[in-house]
């Protein structure tokens, strides 16, 4: 045997101090593509480890921070190893493919070896495979970095008929980086958000009808879907064995062209995938691809895709007009498939896995109701209920999917071949049906921007069978003719301008957490019980404001990222140290001392801006405070900082969100991140409803006080025009304006009216408040409606129906009446703006930037792309206005008049001839009659909607200056039914990362919002390892002795031991012959047995069991004396 010598090298994985590395090379995330991360590889200028690291460095920035996307569930925690051991192979000359080095994001219903995939359920959360998806697989294979999972709608949006899309009860909402408040679209949206905001090179998303093509229409990138068969669905948590697909989500027709010939091909696990075809997908990519191809086109008005159609045209195309193919699909086949394709996935987990059955699922759901169940599980429970082992409705199902499937691709393939079309170009949105159930492919690609609020649009190609191809070429050919894509933080730069470019005015964050919490939750604490805290000594106003800073460094750019705060006042502290030595000299002003309060970004506060949200007033800093203001600080209420707002409070321009504003941002609504936060004020009602402070100041023209307290569950009080000073307050109209309370109770309200509420000789309108401010306090009583006369309107609402139940059974009596209304034809408020808001600029120190109106719609226009998302008619229409003119003038002092007094009269009459003490209405009704006519009203928290858990609120409506009866019977209300919950409880997926909330739930999936900080670096230690073969026996085998004249079997055994560095080893013995005696030989042969006999690989002293057995016959004759054999054992190896 043949030794030669063998050197080993054993690959070690270094971890190395992050400050000792050098700088990453700057790398811009936003539009970074396979082929140039590939190429500064190749070149040396970047490592895998680095643009790991730099993806993981972004995803702790914006994904539950800054802009709170929400998109990625988890980072995978062998990422940078994993890029390590690539960035060594690429050392060492070996390049798998394109995707070497690529980091990753898969959706989270794809196994990945050692991960939870939990399709976003809480049911799953530790639903653990042993074992990657062939998908993952492959991208492995092909050199990719898994860098973690992503978001999805729960159950890849197969949970509830009501849950929006994005959202599920273990991850939370996905928001979409170009619009935060817009829709992500599709289960994928976290597949699309990441990859649109550049939190991967690539991402992963899964599609039954629509989820990889909508949401990267929704989002700005390019989505496939691909053939069904084309990649493999094993190892993906499912919806359809029928429609189900996996497909590339990416920034560029190529990289989905590098991902999908990665992923794609047979696999005997999918025996759909049997006749998948190995196609070289990035070859046809040609920019003159659709030279000479005819492409089918609709009947379609949008701009977006007009100007496709005519960019094909001109790059050679001929479009045929056609019919948009169609076909019925009756029959639900997801629902009956669901549970089927579902149960089989579990049953190929490992034994610890969880739950082993849909069964399991709802069951666990309704055992954690408030955890799993904020939009109910109508799906599962239905797909439940059906049972394809039934022979009829298995066989009705296979002849509905048969039939519907083929119906599909008839329609498809006739339109194409009718047509004589190489493919079918459509806006988004079109053909993802019918191309879902037909099983056919479709690609998105970026198409340009709505002009009026800047959201993605994108076009479609379609195509028959395995014709992606085609329909890459297509599409790539289209793209690098248009360029239309923009990354998010061009397009939507209030969320990005603190986390790309020169960040400024960045709303506050982790820099100003004090680590200081409390032993009670901030989410439900009342003025009342911090006054009494404070009162008996075991709380001080610094220890409470230290609190509530660190709640919003918590909750505003963390975390939720709910974005409520503008900016804080930077003596906040100082006063509330103030605070506490008035009051250890004994002064306490009243209930509001050393209560912390955030105002609205409206209300003047002395040395810091007040910019309505605009960009344009960003350093328009007044040098006093507004009356509000001051009366808040002459009550001992600490000033805690400023709320952001819609800009203008909402009259910037039409078609804007509710709670958006070009400095600030979005607000988010922190019952559900995905509805509207409601009116202007909607910061003051995310602040108050979240326990950012004690209470909150709202203004309000028509709605926007009372409407985002409504929305968001806290009590919202608009008070009589007149009641409280609106000097200092940038305006829009000096008729209906006015300041009120934000509250998370009615006796929190009630103390803040007391202390902003009176006469001020600035705003004319006061003139007519009671001379001396109400006890609005000394009038909450739990039998305040007892003998109370309250009307009542028609309304088939549940939570108004049972409270006016509750205020019957406080004895109050209702009457239904009709509401009252006025029409009003005239539009006061577009007039009004210019001229009050001019004289509100007037009074502003000589160094505030804008001086008019017309000087910020200058700025604006100057500075379009970071003030101007959703434009600014109603400025522009303002400004058009001159009430400096004597007829335009006249005719809005009457229009105005008049309208004020029908809707005051409306009001009053319904009180008078129905002799009522109020009118109690469904949140949402008499708001604009009521603002109109300069009248109060109260919004009261009334429960939530059944299917959603959202805030709904009722309103108590009164004349003029009746705020103490409202607040009274507010009050009553309320302490009756304390329908109160915080958005902890409602909404646990938002908060359950938080701490200190008044709601705890078991469940801590959070998102990752950690930096790497680490390096990481695959290096090699070497030791040379000689060829060795050793064997050796134990000693020599001997039977016992034969006995003569008897039948039997002897056996004898040794042992041999084996050392060997060969890739396989044998282990043989020579020919055994007979035993032998001198002259005499036994009649049969020695039998020899080796255990084991072969290796497959190197081994050290393993143990191989030698056993002899030796047959003798009853009449074989033995001679006196030993029977004796010497045989040899050879070790050999073939790869030494």
């Amino acid at each position: 045997m043949r030794f030669t010598s063998l050197a080993c090298a054993v690959v070690g994985l270094l971890l190395l101090a992050a400050p000792a590395r050098a700088a990453d090379p700057a790398l811009d995330l936003e539009r970074l593509t396979v082929s140039e991360a590939a190429g500064k590889m190749a070149a040396g200028q970047l490592t895998s480890v680095q643009l790991t690291r730099a993806y993981i460095d972004r995803i702790a920035a914006v994904n539950a921070r800054g802009p709170g996307l929400n998109a990625v569930r988890l980072v995978n925690p062998r990422a940078l190893q994993d890029a390590s051991l690539l960035d060594l192979e690429r050392a060492t000359g070996k390049v798998r493919g394109p995707l070497h080095g690529v980091p990753v994001l898969v959706k989270d219903n794809l196994d990945v070896a050692g991960l939870p995939t939990t399709a976003g359920s809480v049911a799953l959360e530790h639903s653990v495979p042993d074992r990657d998806s062939t998908v993952v697989a492959k991208l492995r294979a092909a050199g990719a970095v898994i860098l973690g999972k992503t978001n999805l709608s729960e159950f890849a949006y197969f949970m509830s008929t009501t849950a929006p899309s994005g959202y599920s009860s273990l991850g939370g909402q996905v928001l979409n980086p170009y619009d935060i408040d817009a829709n992500p679209s599709g289960s994928s949206s976290g597949s699309g958000s990441a990859a649109a905001a550049g939190l991967a090179t690539l991402t992963i998303g899964t599609e039954t009808s629509g989820s990889i093509v909508s949401p990267s229409a929704a989002q700005g990138i390019v989505g496939l879907r691909p053939t069904i068969g084309l990649v493999s669905r094993a190892g993906i948590l499912p919806i359809s064995s029928t429609q189900d697909t996996a497909g590339p989500m990416t920034r560029t027709v190529a990289d989905a062209a590098a991902e999908l010939q990665a992923i794609a091909g047979p696999d005997p696990e999918d025996p759909v995938t049997a006749g998948a075809p190995a196609t070289d997908y990035l070859a046809g990519l040609k920019t003159d691809a659709l030279a000479g191809k005819r492409i089918g086109v609709i009947s379609n008005a949008n701009a977006q895709y007009q100007a496709a159609v005519a960019a094909v045209q001109a790059l050679g195309a001929t479009t045929v007009q056609i019919t948009a193919p169609s076909s019925a699909a009756p029959y639900d086949v997801l629902t009956a498939e669901f549970k089927r394709d579902l149960n089989a996935y579990l049953g190929r987990l490992p034994a610890s896995a969880p739950r082993k059955s849909l069964a399991d699922i709802i069951a666990f759901n309704t055992a954690h109701a408030d955890e799993a169940l904020k939009f109910g599980q109508t799906l599962l429970t239905d797909s439940q209920d059906v049972d394809l082992s039934d022979p009829a409705r298995n066989a009705a199902y296979v002849s509905a999917r048969d039939s519907q499937r083929a119906a599909a691709r008839a329609a498809i393939d006739t339109a194409l071949s009718a047509n004589a079309l190489d493919a079918i170009l459509t806006p988004s949105g079109s053909m993802t049906g019918i191309g879902a159930r037909a099983g056919y492919p479709q690609i998105v690609v970026p198409a340009g921007y709505n002009p009026a609020n800047r959201l993605p649009v994108g076009v479609a190609f379609n195509g028959g069978a395995f014709s992606e191809a085609k329909l890459l070429a297509f599409a790539y050919a289209y793209e690098q003719a248009t360029k239309l894509r923009k990354p998010p933080s061009e397009i939507n730069p209030a969320a990005w301008r603190c986390s790309a470019g020169a960040p400024r005015s960045c709303p506050p964050g982790k820099e100003i957490a004090t680590g200081v919490t409390l032993d009670f939750p901030l989410e439900t604490a009342t003025v009342a019980d911090l006054q009494q805290r404070l009162t008996a000594g075991t709380l001080s106003a610094t220890q409470l404001t230290k609190a509530y800073l660190q709640r919003i460094a918590l909750t505003n750019t963390e975390g939720p990222s709910i974005n409520a705060v503008r900016l804080i006042n930077p003596k906040a502290l100082e006063e509330a140290a103030k605070a506490d030595a008035e009051r250890a000299a004994g002064t306490v002003r009243g209930p509001l001392h050393g209560i912390p309060v955030l105002v609205k970004d409206n209300l003047d506060v002395a040395g810091l801006p007040t910019t309505a949200g605009s960009v344009a007033l960003e350093n328009s800093v007044p040098d006093k405070d507004s009356p509000v203001v001051a009366r808040l600080r002459a009550a001992g209420a600490i000033l805690l900082g400023k709320l952001n707002l819609s800009e203008f409070a909402n009259f910037l321009t039409s078609g804007m969100p509710s709670g958006y504003s070009s400095l600030g941002g979005q607000v988010l609504n922190p019952y559900n991140a995905d509805i509207t936060p409601s009116g202007s004020s909607s910061g003051s009602g995310a602040a108050a409803a979240a326990g950012l402070a004690a209470i909150t100041i709202g203004t309000e023209t028509s709605g926007s006080i009372v409407s985002p307290s409504a929305a968001q569950g806290i009590v919202g009080l608009r008070p009589t025009i007149g009641l409280v000073s609106r000097t200092g307050i940038l305006p829009i109209s000096a008729t209906q304006d006015t300041a009120g309370p934000m509250t998370r109770t009615v006796a929190d309200a009630a103390a803040e009216l007391g202390a902003i509420a009176g006469k001020d000789e600035e705003d004319p309108a006061t003139d007519a408040a009671p001379a001396t401010v109400p006890d609005y306090l000394a009038a909450l009583k739990p039998d305040a409606l007892a003998g109370r006369r309250i009307g009542v309107v028609t309304s088939t609402n549940a939570q108004y129906l049972a409270a006016i139940t509750a205020v019957q059974a406080l004895g109050a009596t209702t009457v239904s009446i009709t509401a009252p209304s006025a029409t009003a034809p005239f539009d006061i408020l577009t007039p009004e703006f210019k001229r009050d808001l001019n004289a509100y600029l007037a009074r502003l120190p000589q160094s505030a930037p804008m001086k008019s109106l017309k000087d910020i719609i200058d700025f604006n226009t100057a500075h379009a792309d970071d003030a101007l998302k959703y434009g600014q008619t109603q400025l522009t229409a303002s400004q058009a206005t001159d009430l400096t003119d004597p007829a335009q003038n006249a005719a809005y002092v009457a229009a105005r008049d008049s309208q004020r007094a029908a809707a005051r009269a409306a009001i009053d009459t319904a009180l008078t001839a129905n002799r009522l003490d109020a009118i109690m209405t469904p949140s949402g009704s008499l708001t604009g009659l009521g603002a109109r006519a300069g009248y109060p009203q109260l919004v009261v928290p009334a429960g939530y909607a059944a299917g959603t858990r959202d805030p709904v609120g009722i309103a108590f409506n009164g004349g003029a200056f009746s705020e103490a009866q409202l607040l009274a019977f507010g009050y009553a209300y309320e302490q009756a039914t304390k329908l109160r919950k915080p958005p902890s409880e409602t909404n646990p997926s938002l908060w359950r990362c938080v701490p200190g909330n008044a709601y705890l739930v078991t469940t801590r999936a959070c998102a990752p919002s950690r930096p790497a900080n680490a390096d990481v670096i695959a290096g090699t230690v070497g030791g040379t390892v000689p060829a060795t073969l050793s064997l050796s026996l134990d000693g020599p085998a001997t039977f016992p002795p034969f006995v003569p004249g008897v039948a039997d079997t002897y056996t004898a055994s040794t042992s041999a031991n084996v050392v060997s560095t060969a890739g396989e080893a044998t282990l043989t013995t020579s020919d055994p012959g007979h035993l032998a005696n001198g002259a005499f030989r036994l009649v049969q042969p020695l039998q020899v047995q080796l255990t084991p006999a072969a290796f497959a690989g190197p081994v050290s002293n393993a143990k191989v069991a030698i056993t002899f057995r030796q047959p003798i016959g009853a009449q074989e004759p033995l001679r006196t004396g030993t029977y004796a054999r010497t045989l040899t054992f050879t070790l050999s190896t073939t790869t030494p």
